[in-house]
């Protein structure tokens, strides 16, 4: 019987590795309705993420009139979660009726998709994203780091911000000063 058996996770990918175990020409190792017969005191298996495997082993002899196979060694090993990227950190800038979303950089993040309210999200590759806007309205803004490598990483959470755009800015006024019909000066008044 196979003695010492390790299982080892490499974000999806399972190893096994056991020792020699003497009179034993070859190993067959099981999982599920599956099986390989192998030379070697290794195994690797590409698998699904987040996800459990069982494995048994066996060692099979090299003569097989003088001994049996033995008993089954069994391991279980789980392979990695998928990694969620980062919630970009972003800072909204509004600028009279233009809004400028900037945002660090998230690692693994191929691009970025920003929803406006309901409307369907537009695909930015950079970190900076300038929306036009109507005064007096509120604007709520989703940004989401998409991976490019959507096996091993899932998208991010969404960055939800919020951004008022005031009322329209509007000219001050000149008026002329008179007292009884007798010019004074000029004054500014802000309207």
């Amino acid at each position: 019987k196979i003695s010492k058996i390790k299982g080892n996770n490499e974000k999806a990918a399972v190893e096994l590795g056991w020792t020699r175990v003497e009179g034993a020409e070859k190993y067959r190792v099981e999982r599920g309705t599956s099986s390989a017969t192998i030379p070697a005191c290794s195994y690797t298996f590409e698998g699904e993420y987040n996800t459990e495997y069982t494995f048994k082993v066996y060692a099979i002899p090299t003569d097989t009139a003088k001994h049996s196979t033995s008993a089954a060694t069994e391991v279980k090993v789980k392979t990695d979660a998928i990694i969620t990227l980062a919630t970009p950190n972003v800072k909204a800038t509004p600028s009279k009726n233009t809004i400028t979303l900037s945002w660090t950089a998230v690692e693994n993040a191929a691009y970025y998709t920003i929803s406006v309210g309901t409307e369907m999200p537009v695909v930015v590759e950079g970190t900076e994203y300038t929306f036009e806007g109507e005064y007096e309205n509120d604007y709520t803004f989703n940004v989401v780091a998409v991976p490019a490598d959507e096996v091993k990483y899932a998208a991010s959470e969404a960055a939800v911000v919020t951004v008022t755009i005031e009322a329209e800015p509007v000219d001050p006024y000149i008026y002329l000063l008179l007292e009884d019909d007798t010019w004074k000066g000029f004054t500014t008044v802000e309207a």
